[in-house]
């Protein structure tokens, strides 16, 4: 029995003057400059070439409907949960 659900997230390690940031799903970090804002993280989202290739290597589609879905359903390529997608589920103990 797989999870319909599913979360995305991000984060951001602050390393003395330096940083790492990171994200799943359409969660963004974006940052606030002098001239305005840069976007730090990328969205995970099916119609990226990149993220196409990537499902497709894997046994998966993106079928457009609405808007791009991984197998129909699902608008975002990476996210935390929604087990039911994926091909080897492991849980860690």
């Amino acid at each position: 029995m797989g999870s319909w659900g599913g979360a995305a997230a991000a984060t951001l390690l602050l390393l003395g003057a330096r940083f790492l940031a990171a994200n799943v799903g359409d969660a963004r970090i974006v940052i606030g400059t002098a001239g305005g804002s840069k976007l730090l993280t990328m969205d995970h989202r099916p119609e990226l070439p990149e993220e196409m290739a990537r499902i497709e290597s894997l046994g998966g589609r993106v079928i457009h409907l609405d808007i791009p879905r991984v197998q129909g359903e699902l608008a975002i390529t990476r996210a935390s949960g929604a087990t039911t997608f994926m091909k080897h589920q492991r849980i860690s103990r």
